[in-house]
């Protein structure tokens, strides 16, 4: 339908199964893979090999691109995640299914790579409800470094998204369609940054 409307059209990210290149508009998203990769690698150097992802791959694409950073980094060190149960949407629907949820698993994980800052923050909840201590039990990283990840106790690892900057740079996109309709159709990722804070306990960083 947006196809057919002949109108620029720019996506600031988008559903994770889109296919980009039958829809005849400009993409924006932030760098998603290689950040979480990068997370993922940096805590199991630290000796860190039970990991879980949190979070729901299939809500949209950057989920799914950041849970494929974190199964990359998982196969380059010939690792696998150490359950499933935390990995889609129906355990994060309400506080009383995540409690749930955690009190079924019987080995937790070392860690946590949460698909963003409000999986990660409300996994802390929950493991704090349950006696479980973050990071002493359990660590946690998050991603967009959110206002509440520098408030919520610990301090959440997480990455940062350039938010401002994404702003400017989607409106430069959307002008150039404007002025140049003809120009190729774009995919662009803007870089990311990791932020390494209290949830995950001290590391040395590679």
């Amino acid at each position: 339908m947006l196809n057919s409307l002949n109108i620029p059209l720019l996506f600031i990210d988008t559903a994770a199964d889109a296919d980009m290149t039958r829809i005849n508009a400009d993409f924006l998203l932030m760098e998603n893979h290689m950040s979480v990769f990068n997370l993922t690698d940096t805590l199991i150097q630290n000796g860190l090999c039970s990991l879980a992802f949190a979070g729901d791959p299939k809500h949209c694409r950057s989920f799914s691109e950041r849970y494929q950073g974190f199964m990359h980094a998982l196969s380059e060190n010939a690792l696998s995640p150490c359950t499933a149960q935390f990995t889609g949407r129906t355990v994060f629907d309400n506080p009383d299914t995540l409690r749930e949820a955690i009190r079924r698993t019987l080995q937790l994980p070392d860690v946590f790579v949460c698909a963003n800052d409000f999986v990660a923050i409300d996994l802390i909840g929950a493991l704090k409800k349950e006696g479980i201590s973050v990071p002493g039990d359990v660590r946690i990283t998050g991603f967009d470094n959110s206002t509440e990840s520098r408030i919520v106790d610990p301090h959440l690892t997480t990455v940062d998204i350039p938010s401002s900057q994404i702003g400017y740079i989607a409106a430069d996109m959307l002008l150039s369609r404007i002025n140049e309709p003809d120009t190729p159709y774009r995919i662009t990722h803007v870089r990311t940054t990791l932020k390494f804070r209290d949830s995950t306990g001290k590391l040395t960083l590679y």
